[in-house]
């Protein structure tokens, strides 16, 4: 018997454990549920959906339609092709982007494929890193900004840049500066700044859960590129990581030879092929 069920907070066990067990390819599905360091799992967050696609009762493949219409899946189950209900879904949700393991994003491609006639695709290497100790930086010649001290009004179109680059949903100027104070509250966004406090350069953990976080939005801007900000923003989040206890990981496109190797010198590893795919259905 085969069949996909939404998975609700009752079910929470059993995702998490499947996550974890699985967890160099499904590691994104975890921005999906709440987590304290006080509390462990609690819930699964406002407006994510899971799905779990079952065999003779026994989870094999989940998949996450998160808050910000991305689908997260995990599944390597190539049964899951046969399931119209599975499509119905997609349908239902009607994501902007799908990321994963390379197979199963595969496998929900093909599914997909006859009625999606606008889409892009990116192959990505999922990354960890591995590090113990904090590394040694230079905070006297790189100028790390607290928000007390940003020039907010004038970094607006550089945060716009970061989401157009990273085909973010499009935030009003409002809530971006409302996002950025959160994160920086919880010690997740590192902005470097120029002398007049206008951010140059950033990244982000986008989100963190036991033992694990994800780094994201790595950007520096153009005429300020080739002076190891990029590496300086990268090694302090390495470094917040560390401080929580947490493996950080990241995905990178791979034909972003640039910043492979620089990931690489940090000594963040391979260990999957992702596949990005941007789609209109």
């Amino acid at each position: 018997m085969e069949e996909i069920i939404e998975l609700k907070d009752k079910d929470l066990k059993e995702l998490v454990y499947f996550i974890y067990k699985n967890i160099d390819k499904a590691v994104y599905l975890l921005q999906g549920i709440e987590w304290s360091k006080e509390r462990g799992f609690k819930k699964i967050r406002e407006n994510n959906h899971f799905y779990g696609f079952y065999r003779e009762n026994i989870l094999s493949g989940i998949f996450l339609f998160s808050s910000s219409n991305v689908l997260f899946p995990y599944n390597e189950d190539i049964e899951l092709i046969k399931k119209i209900d599975m499509l119905r879904i997609i349908k239902k949700h009607n994501p902007f982007m799908i990321k994963g393991s390379k197979l199963s994003v595969d496998i929900i491609w093909k599914m997909i494929e006859r009625i999606s006639s606008n889409f892009k695709m990116h192959d990505c290497f999922l990354m960890k890193n591995m590090t113990r100790d904090p590394f040694e930086l230079d905070t006297v010649k790189t100028k790390v900004l607290e928000y007390k001290n940003m020039n907010f009004n004038n970094s607006i179109k550089f945060l716009l840049d970061v989401e157009k680059e990273f085909n973010r949903n499009p935030l009003s100027i409002n809530r971006l500066k409302i996002k950025l104070q959160d994160k920086m509250m919880l010690n997740e966004y590192v902005a470097i700044g120029n002398d007049n406090n206008e951010i140059i350069s950033q990244g982000i953990i986008e989100f963190s859960s036991y033992e694990i976080c994800v780094i994201g939005g790595i950007y520096t801007k153009m005429n300020e590129r080739q002076n190891g900000y990029a590496s300086f923003v990268t090694l302090e989040l390495i470094n917040r990581s560390i401080s929580r206890r947490q493996i950080p990981y990241l995905t990178v496109l791979e034909d972003n030879y640039n910043a492979i190797n620089m990931y690489k010198r940090l000594n963040f590893v391979n260990t999957e092929q992702f596949k990005i795919i941007e789609m209109i259905l």
